[in-house]
């Protein structure tokens, strides 16, 4: 899920009432909404200090979004940053992290011979999720039977149907593959594939 940024005037908190939903993180003037999960939750705006009155409230409703759907809100423009399988908003390559932070992409994460399956962290976060059909399954590394016979789309407009074990072979052949070459031209030079885990422009 991604994070919105936003400017809150001096003296006042914003709080969420259901963090489960969406937090609020950051102190004085600087707050980060960091969307969970699809529901809904209160935000309130309170005066701090002695009076610590409400200033007004926000019923913000999450709704889930599809995988590979771009995080059009976050900076670096489109195609840095696109939902998992979760919905949780992941940077595709290691240029669209944000220094300080931690930062999984997807470039370093698919067809890497681990299944990303959206586990839980020690800090209570999720790990990125990339095995449903849209990223392939992990580029194959979520498929525990024969990858000949599970099919994903690549990034051909309109989309063009491929065993996962071809998608696999193509990400992990070291070339671009943008649909121009090869007996299959198959295409993954798209925010869904890492352009090619990074290969491609």
């Amino acid at each position: 899920m991604p994070e919105v940024s936003s400017g809150i005037p001096a003296g006042t908190q914003l709080t969420s009432s259901r963090e489960t939903v969406a937090s609020v993180l950051g102190e004085g003037s600087s707050a980060v909404i960091r969307l969970h999960r699809p529901g809904s939750t209160v935000l309130r705006l309170r005066e701090t200090g002695g009076k610590e009155r409400l200033l007004a409230s926000y019923r913000l409703i999450v709704s889930p979004v599809d995988a590979g759907t771009g995080c059009d809100s976050l900076p670096l423009g489109v195609g840095a940053f696109i939902t998992d399988c979760s919905g949780q908003c992941v940077p595709v390559t290691r240029n669209n992290c944000r220094p300080g932070l931690p930062c999984v992409p997807i470039s370093e994460r698919i067809a890497d011979d681990t299944c990303n399956f959206g586990k839980r962290l020690d800090d209570g976060s999720r790990d990125i999720h990339l095995a449903c059909r849209t990223f392939a399954f992990d580029g194959g590394d979520c498929v525990e039977v024969d990858r000949d016979a599970v099919f994903a789309r690549d990034c051909s407009e309109p989309p063009e149907s491929f065993s996962v074990e071809q998608i696999r072979q193509a990400l992990l052949n070291g070339t671009c593959d943008d649909g121009s070459q090869g007996i299959n031209k198959i295409n993954l030079n798209c925010s869904v594939f890492a352009f090619d885990k990074g290969r491609c422009p």
